[in-house]
């Protein structure tokens, strides 16, 4: 089986992203200087902690977004190097060796040649 080939990040997922990032870290730094002052007077713990997570929301997602992109590059190249082979499909008796290809009638066989045997009708027409 193949592996499935990862999406491609969308124009408008950086524009999110983008939004993201100028929304959210100002607000995280201007909310971590503000909390600390009075008339709130938030423990510096859970100013830094609430600053962070807003920080860290779209640094996480960007970083999501970057890894995308890679893995598809990744993708094409390994791709490009080594195409795949076609879809053999195994043998239903042994499990273990790919099906015969039947030249007369252009389709898999349920089994291999070492489970058919020699006595089968149509081996004249199977590679395999």
């Amino acid at each position: 089986m193949h592996e499935k080939r990862p999406e491609p990040v969308r124009p408008t997922q950086w524009l999110a992203w983008a939004a993201l990032q100028v929304w959210f870290t100002p607000f995280g730094i201007y909310s971590y200087g503000d909390m600390t002052k009075p008339p709130w007077n938030v423990e510096t713990g859970w100013a830094l902690g609430f600053a962070a997570v807003l920080i860290a929301i779209p640094t996480v997602y960007g970083l999501a977004l970057t890894e995308q992109s890679f893995a598809r590059r990744r993708y094409d190249e390994r791709v490009r190097r080594n195409p795949p082979g076609p879809y053999v499909p195994s043998c239903e008796g042994c499990n273990a060796r790919p099906c015969s290809w039947n030249t007369r009638t252009s389709e898999w066989m349920d089994t291999c040649s070492g489970c058919r045997g020699d006595q089968y009708f149509d081996n004249d027409h199977m590679i395999g």
